[in-house]
């Protein structure tokens, strides 16, 4: 690695640290009773899974300039489109379209991120990562507006933790450090759970009719 890569490892490192590079609270661990409540849960961890799954596919790509990674990356917005779709039967065709767009907004800045990093571009990267986070308090905001069930300082938490994940995967590639690299994806992985948990967790308790137990 030279100089200026590992400066710029560096720098992301102390972002992903400013981030909290760690597993936030899990709340309730235990799954909602009740045949609908399950089959939400599940169906639910299965959209945050692909997310993850084709977010690495992307962060690989990109970072090895693949000529897949645009192709990739359309992909990774549609999934956002399908978890926005997947809460629409409780908050609507405003609220669900609202979600997928700041979803959506996210995965583009990640994106932006990744090439920042990738051109070695040390300068855009900072405010990149703020916009980033920024997002992602925008994100816990309108959900917690949306449904009172859903802690803000919570959801923001685990947003953030999901994006220093993702930031940990980053610098762990550019060093090579492949060993941690797989890691922090597993990491990341069951830390989404955890967030797609948390979503369901919250409409169950808002809809108490539409999940009986």
């Amino acid at each position: 690695m030279n100089a200026k890569l590992q400066n710029l490892g560096l720098v992301l490192l102390g972002l992903a640290a400013t981030l909290g590079f760690a597993p936030q609270d899990t709340g309730n661990p235990c799954a909602p009773p009740g045949q609908e409540a399950v089959e939400l849960r599940l169906s639910m961890r299965q959209l945050w899974e692909e997310r993850h799954a084709v977010a690495r596919h992307y962060l690989v790509s990109a970072l090895a300039g693949l000529p897949d990674r645009h192709a990739v990356l359309e992909r990774l917005l549609e999934n956002q489109d399908a978890i926005g779709n997947a809460v629409k039967p409780y908050f609507g065709s405003e609220g669900a379209n609202t979600l997928a767009r700041l979803l959506r907004e996210n995965i583009k800045i990640a994106a932006d991120v990744i090439e920042a990093a990738a051109s070695e571009d040390e300068e855009n990267l900072a405010p990149l990562q703020k916009k980033w986070s920024e997002n992602g308090a925008r994100i816990a905001g309108f959900l917690s507006d949306t449904n009172p069930n859903w802690s803000r300082t919570r959801l923001q938490g685990l947003v953030e933790a999901h994006q220093a994940f993702t930031t940990g995967e980053l610098v762990s590639r550019l060093k090579k450090d492949w060993a941690t690299d797989l890691k922090t994806s597993d990491a990341e992985r069951a830390h989404l759970l955890l967030l797609s948990d948390a979503l369901v967790d919250g409409i169950v308790e808002q809809f108490p009719e539409e999940f009986p137990r």
